[in-house]
């Protein structure tokens, strides 16, 4: 074992002397032999994976880890800001700074383990290297996959996501050995399925702080045993619903964060039931509505109309749909009262019925009718609706309640409040859309449209209040629906 101050002084030697090896490596690669600069930037990312087996195998668990990051980020806030650091720096950006992140985040892990907490140790490691090694290969695997790989989310490609995936797993799985953890399998693949969701989302180098402060905070709550089976549920079933939503462009970037933040949030205040209900009832949502789309598009090319282009839902459209939910969950987590998960069930089965109504009833033969007026409106529109859309929405309530029942513990006499005030929700929202939600209509092509713009020129209020939007509606629909729950179960 080495003593204090000659391991403390062979550390500090032997670290930036390593670090400064790497870097001029890097420099001169890059310019004397004119090489790749992703895969340049991508081999100096692994090289520096040494540096924390350098610093722990001569000082450990010490207040020396703390300062020699420090002074590391210091020298990348140097090279970063300086621009002095060419080889490091990323082509598909006009500045990033994952280089400074890099050692940002490494700080704020060792600096956390060492002050409050030395038994973190293992979750450091496990996390540096999940970033150095995972974030570090996954580009490099996604070239070499050439015209077999896909884009997620630019410039995050399918097989980078899948390489931080396995890559973290078995990072993880070798810690466990090392270190003596008894992590089990399910929680290892867990951990792989965050820092690929952490890589994914860190956009313009911010992925050295998601993938490093993401994957030391899970193993953290798993420590105090905060990671229950409904989050290792939500976390392991992640890959493939993010995977599903890409490449249907189901959703745009941020509303696939909020939404896998959303159910991240229900597996951890909520129950195993809302968790596979959420996630199940997603599943089945994509399905109708990729059949309901292909018929409709082919109604629309049948009848000349010009193919639209596909748009994702926002984040801000996924808030609106979830928010209620997601309150009321957490409500129940600190309340521990039946209603509250009542009326989570409520919120997510009249959203689902919703979607149901609106994908199955537009291949209605008949034209919808406004819900107040009783007069036809175009189909899409807010406040029409049809009796193919009806018996849908009312379908769609029953499923929804029925898989929650399904997971969950209610009477029978719960599932039927459920499933009628889920309904009833989706009729409070035809009702919101024709009153209130704001209607445009097109000067070019006279077309009523629910979009500010249309044909390039900005459209008319025909009706309704402008800060009442669809995503509104849906909110206030969502917000009312479960009240109304509330208040049957408070007097039952």
């Amino acid at each position: 074992m080495w003593g204090t101050t000659l391991g403390a002084v062979l550390m500090y030697v032997a670290t930036f002397a390593y670090m400064a090896l790497v870097i001029l490596v890097g420099e001169f690669v890059l310019h004397k032999f004119n090489t790749d600069k992703e895969m340049t930037r991508k081999c100096e990312h692994l090289a520096t994976c040494a540096s924390w087996a350098i610093c722990y195998f001569f000082v450990g668990p010490s207040i020396h880890l703390v300062i020699v990051n420090f002074l590391s980020l210091l020298v990348f806030a140097v090279l970063t800001f300086g621009n002095l650091m060419k080889s490091a720096e990323r082509e598909d950006a006009d500045k990033s700074y994952g280089i400074f992140y890099f050692g940002l985040a490494t700080f704020v892990t060792i600096t956390i383990t060492i002050l409050f907490n030395k038994d973190f140790i293992p979750y450091s490691a496990i996390a540096y290297y999940c970033l150095a090694l995972a974030d570090g290969f996954a580009p490099i695997i996604a070239k070499l996959a050439g015209r077999y790989n896909v884009t997620m989310f630019k410039p995050k490609s399918l097989v980078g996501f899948l390489t931080v995936l396995v890559i973290s797993s078995l990072v993880t799985l070798c810690c466990n050995f090392i270190f003596q953890l008894n992590l089990n399998w399910a929680f290892i693949i867990a951990v792989g399925c965050f820092a690929a969701h952490a890589e994914l989302y860190g956009q313009r180098g911010f992925d050295n702080v998601t993938v490093n402060l993401g994957v030391f905070g899970l193993l953290v709550l798993n420590h105090y045993g905060l990671v229950t089976l409904p989050v290792l549920v939500a976390l392991i079933s992640a890959p493939a619903i993010t995977i599903f939503i890409t490449q249907t462009k189901a959703l745009t970037m941020l509303g696939a964060l909020i939404s896998f933040c959303y159910v991240l949030a229900t597996a951890i205040f909520g129950n195993f039931s809302l968790v596979m209900m959420i996630l199940i009832l997603f599943v089945a949502e994509g399905i109708v509505s990729k059949f309901t789309s292909e018929r409709f598009k082919s109604n629309d090319q049948e009848e000349g109309k010009p193919k639209k282009e596909k748009k994702g839902r926002s984040a801000f459209q996924i808030i609106a749909n979830a928010a209620v939910a997601c309150v009321c969950v957490i409500a129940y987590y600190f309340t521990n009262n039946v209603i509250f998960m009542y009326a989570s069930i409520v919120a997510i089965a009249e959203e689902f019925a919703d979607s149901m109504a609106s994908d199955i009833g537009r291949l209605s033969r008949f034209a919808p009718l406004d819900i107040l007026k009783f007069k036809p409106v175009t189909p899409g529109i807010s406040g029409g609706v049809s009796i193919l859309g009806l018996v849908s929405a009312l379908v769609g309530a029953a499923v929804a309640v029925f898989v929650a029942y399904c997971f969950g513990v209610f009477e029978w006499h719960v599932f039927l409040i459920l499933v009628l005030v889920a309904f009833l929700g989706t009729i409070i929202d035809s009702v919101l859309g024709s009153l209130m939600q704001v209607l445009y209509k097109c000067p070019t092509c006279q077309t009523l449209t629910e979009r500010e713009e249309c044909c390039g020129n900005k459209a008319e209020i025909v009706k309704g209040v402008k800060c009442i939007d669809n995503s509104m509606v849906n909110l206030l629909t969502g917000a009312l629906t479960s009240i109304i729950a509330i208040l049957i179960f408070i007097v039952l």
